[in-house]
């Protein structure tokens, strides 16, 4: 195989008191490329309202600091492209924090190569084994 699957870590979210769990989330950890390209858009899709508002805040700031020569634009590449890798890397983090806000609670954390294996082994946690009854 060209490029091995690696594990990745899903942080599993339900709505509090729902004991049937039917709205279950998968939240990958790490980066996400969605809030590095399209950091305005993911935020607002992923309702967070206040990161949002950080990235208007940010590119006016920039804007402003290179028009007035505050900074050179080489700079201004610099630092944008080491804000966008913050987000990058804080973002899943942020869009569970925003579930929590919103009255989901952490109830597991599963290891998979994929967000459907992910969510096969959550639930064959949950049920009792074929093998086994």
């Amino acid at each position: 195989m060209l490029f091995p699957q690696t594990l990745k870590i899903y942080n599993v979210y339900a709505l509090e008191g729902d004991r049937k769990l039917e709205r279950v989330l998968f939240v990958r950890e790490g980066f996400t490329i969605y809030a590095f390209l399209f950091h305005m858009f993911w935020a607002l899709y992923n309702r967070l309202w206040l990161v949002a508002l950080m990235v208007f805040t940010f590119y006016g700031l920039l804007y402003q600091a290179t028009e007035f020569d505050i900074i050179s634009y080489g700079e201004s590449v610099v630092i944008e492209l080491g804000f966008l890798a913050w987000l990058g890397f804080n973002g899943q983090d942020w869009v569970g924090a925003g579930l929590q806000k919103r009255g989901y609670v952490l109830i597991d954390i599963v290891s998979a190569t994929s967000e459907p294996l992910a969510v096969q082994r959550f639930y064959d946690r949950l049920l009792p084994s074929a093998a086994g009854a």
